[in-house]
């Protein structure tokens, strides 16, 4: 997805503007070369493929080379990213030669992309000067014979000569461009295809039970689960469970029999394909889902915590939170006394 947007945001910005000044160089070009000799424009326009060819095969080899180099870059980048954050892992592991062996073939595979960016770049303009040279000495010979004949003048010839080779590059160099909005035009359509997709479970409908409190009585009655993702692979039969209000109750096993997927479907995170999961007897597809997720605590394996101060996060999820609960909170979970201590506390 953040590929995508990067797409979607190269065809839109700087292209779009380049794109309109290459082709208006282009139409403008030769609308003066056939305005000042038509006749020599003709002859001229035998170059134009091979002018155009040239141009946006550079264009587009050094496009794609510059993006190869720039992944292989990217992927330098995540091997330090990654080293650094995780550091202790490494070093325990003594990774840390693996890690520099790592980012070295990344930067040798950048290298090479350089080194071969410039190698094409070389080729290509040479290739390309000498079609504007070769043409140009085709429109200096029949230009010669044009004054002698037909009645032209020099500063016409060489109006001409300078209108058509401007406007035979400036296509060329657009290639890189029309290929930049083709490139976005696909991505933007799968990123509109993902924000246009209508979720079974509607975060933001205002449909549904509010009670005054609930007991906590949770019931999973003869469900059957499997994974969007994976719709061949069950994770449950009908499976049953009932837990008591005010008891204290594990789910242990081994991985991937469903532990979280029971904390998900209490969450409301999927709707089993079959059978019910009821809080205090009522189904919780009658409930009003944000309401019955703010009276659910869910504490993660993994710790979150957003770039924001400890006042926000611990208010998180609940509109309206009194600092006076917060501080609460953080005495409930003994975290009073070490916020205390920090430079900013809260």
């Amino acid at each position: 997805m953040s590929g995508d947007t990067v797409l979607i945001q190269d065809a839109m910005g700087e292209k779009v503007g380049k794109f309109l000044q290459l082709i208006s160089t282009f139409i403008g070009g030769f609308v003066v070369a056939f305005s000042k000799g038509w006749l020599l424009t003709l002859v001229m326009l035998a170059s134009f493929p091979l002018l155009v060819a040239s141009g946006g095969l550079m264009s587009i080899v050094m496009a794609k080379t510059a993006s190869r180099g720039q992944a292989a870059y990217s992927n330098a980048a995540n091997v330090v990213e990654q080293t650094i954050s995780s550091i202790r892992t490494v070093a325990s592991f003594t990774g840390e030669k693996q890690a520099v062996m790592n980012y070295k073939r990344f930067l040798m595979t950048d290298y090479k992309a350089g080194v071969h960016e410039g190698l094409v770049s070389g080729l290509g303009f040479a290739a390309f000067k000498l079609v504007v040279f070769g043409s140009f000495a085709m429109a200096v010979w029949f230009g010669s014979k044009l004054i002698l004949n037909k009645g032209y003048n020099g500063g016409d010839v060489l109006n001409v000569i300078t209108a058509v080779l401007t406007g035979s590059a400036s296509l060329g160099e657009a290639s890189p461009c029309m290929n930049a909005f083709v490139a976005g035009k696909a991505a933007a359509y799968k990123m509109f295809k993902t924000i246009e997709r209508k979720p079974k479970i509607d975060t933001y409908s205002t449909k549904g039970k509010i009670l005054d409190d609930i007991h906590g009585d949770i019931e999973l009655r003869d469900v059957f689960f499997s994974y969007p993702a994976r719709p061949n692979e069950q994770i449950f039969s009908g499976f049953s469970l009932y837990i008591n209000r005010g008891t204290t109750s594990a789910l242990v096993g081994q991985s991937g029999i469903g532990k979280s997927t029971v904390i998900s479907l209490i969450e409301r995170f999927y709707d089993p394909q079959a059978g019910e999961v009821l809080i205090d007897g009522i189904s919780l597809k009658d409930f009003h889902l944000k309401w019955i997720r703010q009276k659910i605590g869910l504490v993660s394996q993994e710790p979150v915590l957003f770039a924001s101060s400890i006042k926000e996060n611990i208010a998180y999820g609940k509109d309206g939170t009194t600092f006076e609960e917060i501080r609460v909170a953080t005495e409930l979970a003994n975290a009073a006394k070490f916020i205390d201590k920090l430079p900013q506390v809260f």
